[in-house]
C-alpha cells in the first residue's frame, strides 16, 4: 500500500492521458458512483393438500375413498428502496496509479537494481529508477556565479557611498555588469524557455547515470527547488542506452550555441569557471557510459 502512496512531483499529462486512452480504448476522468439500500419484508401462507385414494370397503363391490390433494400457498411483501449517485473525479496522480498498476500487472515495467537488470534494459522498454537529481552541471554552475555576481555588484554600490578612505575595493560595477550579462546569456542558451535538463545519479546500480528533459510546465515547483539535489523515482520509457566500453556519450550542449564550441574551448571555460573558495558543482558537459536517456512520464517519491 505504501508503493501506491505516492506524491507527483512531475507528471507529463498529455503522455499520461494518451498511455490510459491507449489501454482502456478511452477513459473518463470523471465516474459516476450509484448506491442503492433496501428494505424488504415478507409473509407466507400455505395450504397443503394431499392427493390420491385409497380402498374403503374390501369386497368385490368396493367403493373409492378419494383425498383431494395439492398445495396453495400466498406471499406478500413489500420493499423501500434508496438510491443515490455521486461523481467522482480523477486528479493526475490517481491517474498516474492507475497506469503503473497497468504496467505492473502486464510486468511491462523494468526497475534497475543490479547489474544484471541493467544489461537486460532496451531502447524504448519503460523504466523506473530512483536517484539524486541534479541540474545540468554547467548551467547550475553559471546561475550560481550569476548570483554572486548580483551579490558583489550589489556590494560595490554601496562602497561607492563611503568616503574614499574608508573603500574596502575598487571594484569596477561596470566590469561586473558586463561579465553578469555575459553569463546570463550563456545560461539562456543553455536552458531554453520551458525545458531544463537534469543528471539523475541513480541508486542502484551505483555509478550509473541517466539525463531527463523536464518541460517546467509539469513540475509541481517550477522554480525547481523541490527537485534539484533530492532523491525521486522516475518512470519513463529509455531512448537511448550507452554502456561503459562505449566511448559515445549523452551530449548536455546538444542543441545550445555552445554546441557548436570546439571541446577544448568548453574545457578551457569550464577550467576558468572554477573559481577559487567558490562552492561549484563539478562541471561536466557530457555524461559517459553506463548512463541512459529516459523521456520522463512522472516523478514522484
Amino acid at each position: 500500500m505504501n508503493d501506491d502512496l505516492i506524491v507527483p512531483i512531475y507528471v507529463d499529462t498529455n503522455v499520461l492521458l494518451d498511455l490510459l486512452a491507449s489501454i482502456e480504448g478511452g477513459f473518463t476522468v470523471v465516474e459516476k458512483v450509484t448506491t442503492r439500500t433496501a428494505t424488504t419484508s415478507n409473509s407466507d401462507k400455505s395450504l397443503s393438500l394431499q392427493s390420491g385414494t385409497e380402498f374403503g370397503i374390501p369386497n368385490v363391490l368396493s367403493l373409492l375413498k378419494i383425498n383431494l390433494g395439492g398445495s396453495l400457498s400466498s406471499k406478500t411483501g413489500e420493499e423501500m428502496g434508496k438510491q443515490t449517485e455521486s461523481e467522482r473525479y480523477h486528479t493526475y496522480g490517481s491517474l498516474l496509479h492507475r497506469l503503473r498498476s497497468h504496467l505492473d500487472n502486464e510486468k511491462i515495467t523494468r526497475r534497475l537494481k543490479d547489474q544484471e537488470s541493467w544489461d537486460a534494459i532496451q531502447s524504448s522498454e519503460f523504466i523506473e529508477v530512483r536517484g539524486i537529481f541534479h541540474p545540468n552541471p554547467l548551467a547550475d554552475a553559471l546561475q550560481i556565479i550569476d548570483r554572486l555576481m548580483g551579490l558583489i555588484h550589489l556590494f560595490a554600490g554601496t562602497q561607492g557611498n563611503l568616503p574614499a578612505d574608508k573603500k574596502k575595493s575598487n571594484l569596477d560595477q561596470k566590469e561586473i555588469g558586463n561579465f553578469s550579462k555575459f553569463v546570463k546569456g550563456i545560461i539562456a542558451d543553455l536552458e531554453k524557455e520551458n525545458i531544463r535538463t537534469f543528471v539523475v545519479d541513480l541508486i542502484a546500480p551505483p555509478m550509473h547515470k541517466a539525463v531527463l528533459s523536464l518541460f517546467v510546465e509539469y513540475l509541481r515547483d517550477p522554480t525547481m527547488t523541490e527537485i534539484a539535489h533530492k532523491e525521486y523515482c522516475v518512470l519513463g520509457k529509455v531512448v537511448r542506452k550507452i554502456s561503459e566500453s562505449e566511448e559515445d556519450a549523452i551530449d548536455l550542449l546538444r542543441g545550445t550555441g555552445l554546441g557548436g564550441i570546439g571541446k577544448q574551448a568548453i574545457e578551457q571555460m569550464a577550467t576558468a569557471l572554477q573559481i577559487q573558495g567558490m562552492n561549484l558543482p563539478k562541471i561536466e558537459t557530457a555524461i559517459k557510459g553506463p548512463a541512459l536517456e529516459i523521456v520522463p512520464i512522472a516523478i514522484f517519491v
